[in-house]
């Protein structure tokens, strides 16, 4: 008796299909890349789940009211690094005197703080504040305040330092 050969199967004559075109293949590869590159202009992402919802659903009327209703004051959280636990009080009660700020908490706001509470915003020489604005974040108070607070814990500028120019070294030919 004699066998027959085996046909090829489907995934053998695609495997042998992409083999044998390759190059045209990557030339299509680099196509869909090129136009990819070229009309990512094109898509918009929106991040905010509620412009899908319908204008009649609860959800959305109750997200209306709330916007109109209520203002989300702006805050920051701001970390100090390299300071002591009395520093950053000092440091925390300046801030607190910042026209736009309306509070600056560093701790719990008691005097008598544990030591698991001092742990939440004190590691080491670091220390966490926190920070509320009179405006919204991007209203120009709020702003102003943002930038006053990064102009008060900027490091000092010093004078840079001048290494005395040293005439080159050079070579005497005789």
């Amino acid at each position: 008796m004699h066998k027959q050969p085996d046909k090829p199967s489907f995934f053998e004559k695609l495997a042998t299909a992409i083999v044998d075109r390759r190059n045209l293949i990557f030339f299509l590869y680099l196509c869909a890349l090129i136009f990819s590159l070229f009309s990512q202009g094109w898509v918009k992402v929106c991040n905010d789940l509620t412009q899908y919802l319908p204008e009649n659903t609860e959800t959305r009327q109750g997200l209306t009211i709330m916007e109109d209703e209520f203002i989300t004051y702006g805050t920051a959280r701001i970390m100090l690094s390299n300071v002591t636990y009395d520093m950053a009080a000092n440091l925390a009660a300046e801030l607190a005197s910042i026209d736009g700020v309306t509070s600056v908490s560093f701790g719990n706001g008691t005097e008598q703080d544990t030591p698991e509470e001092i742990a939440e915003y004190f590691k080491g020489s670091d220390a966490l504040l926190s920070v509320t604005f009179d405006g919204e974040e991007t209203d120009p108070i709020s702003l102003s305040a943002m930038e006053e607070i990064k102009q008060r814990l900027a490091p000092p500028l010093t004078a840079p330092l001048e290494i005395p120019r040293q005439k080159p070294w050079t070579r005497k030919c005789r």
